[in-house]
């Protein structure tokens, strides 16, 4: 398993002080910053990890990783369908674990675009098809796929 800094309360006190020290108005409820980047980088509903609140926000859960991966219906392929169900079932799951639970439009976007986006290439489905075994080496070995290739902007 990969070692990863987790980036808490006293951290951000570190990077915010001087900051707020510039703008002394702006210091209010300093303690619960780290949960503005929770949920709006890190957030929760993610495909492979848990909410910050019910468990290990940081490392992939292979509960919900094989899960993700139960959603392609051909097995070798997800259709944007695929990740539109498995993201109501994060979304449903998410909302009935965890006590704090919040997520808005932008992470439910985020969290599966940047999947297509990053990992999409030529197939079934035009540029927009994902590979389950891209998605399975992206994920398990923290790497590209054979033969990535980026795409050109438009």
């Amino acid at each position: 398993m990969r070692e990863v800094f987790n980036f808490d309360d006293d951290n951000i006190m570190i990077v915010l002080v001087p900051a707020f020290s510039l703008q002394p108005g702006v210091f209010a409820s300093v303690i619960e910053q780290d949960d503005n980047v929770q949920h709006s980088i890190n957030c929760a509903a993610a495909p492979t990890r848990l909410d910050k609140d019910i468990g290990n926000n940081v490392d992939i859960n292979m509960t919900l990783f094989k899960q993700l991966l139960s959603f392609s219906k051909d097995g070798q392929t997800f259709s944007l369908e695929d990740l539109a169900e498995h993201h109501h079932l994060r979304h449903d799951q998410s909302r009935a674990e965890s006590p704090r639970w919040q997520f808005g439009n932008s992470d439910a976007t985020a969290q599966y675009t940047i999947l297509v986006g990053i990992l999409g290439r030529n197939g079934r489905y035009g540029l927009q098809t994902l590979y389950v075994e891209d998605v399975r080496k992206f994920y398990l070995q923290e790497d590209l796929p054979d033969a990535y290739e980026r795409r050109e902007l438009p």
